[in-house]
Formats: structure tokens, sequence, C-alpha cells
């Protein structure tokens, strides 16, 4: 619902449950990026990172308005109706993260909380190959690409590969050869200045204290 206009969302919840409290749970941009470009590859695409991210600008205007989430429901349900929780807080610490989502609904989740890393992605190596792997698919188009086996094949590969995370290190040397160019090497520039704005309600939410500089938030150390 986040990628709709907040408008129309959120006057439609107050037509049928003006008391409504929204949560919304908010993933630093950078992160969101990378995990955007994961499951691009992993849904058999083959633009490679930096392509990625210069066309991600006008998603990210949509995803991270945290401000115009904000700004509507302060104006339609009222101060305070909505909360931000980082998916952060969740990665490094998921018993705190389901307090905080216990006290806004009132029921206590902890006995429902899962162990195990429900999204596991592939090593950047491994991401590389598929990608080239796609790119291939692409240029000269295979019956293999509409094989059930083979979509079973692509999950097993990046789950397999993304839950041995202590054979992280082995993949990336085994494909040193290949040249891999993986990583981000920093947030877009242009992107920031797109979506930093529009993140502002979190930067006085003593949640986000840890996280600020993974937004973009934290204020730069003025030089003595």
């Amino acid at each position: 619902l986040s990628m709709r206009p907040p408008e129309a969302v959120i006057n439609a919840i107050a037509a049928g449950l003006p008391d409504a409290k929204i949560l919304m749970v908010t993933r630093n941009p950078r992160d969101y990026l990378m995990s955007s470009y994961t499951n691009n590859v992993n849904s058999g695409k083959s633009a490679g990172i930096e392509e990625f991210a210069s066309k991600f600008g006008g998603h990210l205007k949509r995803s991270h308005d945290l401000r115009g989430w904000k700004t509507v429901s302060d104006d339609v349900l009222g101060k305070n109706q909505i909360q931000f929780l980082p998916y952060e807080l969740l990665q490094h610490d998921p018993s705190g993260y389901l307090k905080e989502v216990s006290k806004l609904i009132g029921e206590d989740l902890e006995p429902f909380r899962i162990e195990t890393n429900r999204n596991a992605a592939p090593p950047g190596s491994v991401l590389e190959v598929m990608r080239r792997i796609n790119a291939e698919f692409e240029a000269n188009p295979h019956p293999v690409q509409d094989m059930r086996e083979w979509n079973a094949l692509k999950y097993i590969l990046t789950n397999a590969t993304g839950y041995a995370t202590e054979l992280h290190d082995f993949f990336d040397r085994y494909l040193a050869h290949f040249d891999m160019t993986f990583e981000l090497d920093a947030f877009p520039e242009k992107l920031s200045k797109i979506v930093v704005p529009r993140m502002k309600p979190l930067k006085p939410r003593a949640i986000y204290k840890l996280y600020l500089e993974k937004y973009g938030l934290l204020e730069p150390v003025a030089a003595e």
C-alpha cells in the first residue's frame, strides 16, 4: 500500500475505520535498493546494479514518502495515529521489534517469533552469475526459461547460498575470476536528494537514533 498515493489510502481507511492506527515499517534506502536489485535478478532480469540504481528514483519517491504519509494521516486521522518502525531493528533485535509492534496492537507477539531468517539473499558473486545468465537468456531465448524446474532451481540456488553465510567468502573467492562487479560503491547522490527530505519524520523518533546514518539523516559534524 505504501506505493499508492497516501491521500487515497488514508481516506479509504478513515471511511471504514476512523480510529485506525497505522504502522509503517521502513528500510534505509540503500539496503532497500540492494534488496530490490536482488529480487530483480532473481526474477530473471539482467540490468546491472548501476543501471538499476539510476532508474530507482521514481520508485523511491513513492516507497519512501514518509513525510507525505505523516502529513495526510495527521490531517485525516489525527496526530500520532501513524507510527514508523525500522526494519533494521527486526534484523538485529527481533524481540525488541516485536515488543514495539505488540505495544501498538496490545497483543504479545513474542510467542510467535520465528528464529529463522526468512529472507536470505545470495552473496553478490552468486547474484552476478545469475544476472549474466539472465542476460544470455535475453540475448538468446531458450525453452529452459519456461520450465518449472528452472524456476525451482533458481529458488533453491538463491536460498541455499543465502542461508550458507559461512560459505559466502568461499563463493566470492571461487567466482573472483569472473571479475564480479555487484556492489553499489555508494548510494547515488541524486537518489539521496530525492529520498532524504521525504524521510524527515523519522529523525526525531528515538527508535531511529541508531539508524540515522543508514537513512542519511545524520547531521554532518562541523569542522573545528
